[in-house]
């Protein structure tokens, strides 16, 4: 659970909404954090260990599997190859519910608030972050290390 110093604003939220700006969210997620060890090693170990709510989201989808799994459309005793085709053809909107999707998506913003408040507690802004990850996933790092 999240827990805040203040709620946040009308004017904050309307700020993020128009530009959409990591950033400012990341901002907004500093100014209104309220957690043990703040600005300390503590701090940051209690931001990753609140990453734990990825649990929460894996919860959901593999609450969604089994509903998956119980569906009678579906033949599950054929071969895992028949199996996987019939599987490949169902987009997580098509097989989860609006619920389903929207608690799954409320546990991912859990998720970002920590990243961002743990982000900020090792010197790192969003976009830093962002930015490092696809310049590893695009092999840039290799080429400049």
């Amino acid at each position: 659970m999240i827990s805040y110093k203040t709620l946040i604003s009308d004017e904050d939220v309307e700020q993020f909404r128009q530009t959409g700006d990591a950033n400012i969210y990341q901002r907004i997620a500093i100014q209104n954090a309220d957690y043990p060890g703040r600005n300390t090693f503590l701090g940051a170990l209690y931001c990753a260990l609140a990453l734990g709510e990825a649990g929460e989201a894996q919860n959901e989808i593999k609450k969604a599997w089994r509903d998956l799994w119980r569906a009678p459309q579906l033949a599950f005793d054929r071969a895992p190859r028949q199996l996987a085709t019939s599987l490949g053809t169902y987009g997580a909107v098509s097989f989860m519910s609006v619920e389903r999707r929207k608690a799954i998506a409320l546990e991912l913003g859990d998720m970002l608030w920590y990243l961002s408040v743990l982000a900020d507690e090792l010197g790192y802004s969003l976009e830093d972050i962002m930015t490092m990850n696809l310049e590893k996933l695009s092999g840039g790092e290799k080429r400049r290390g």
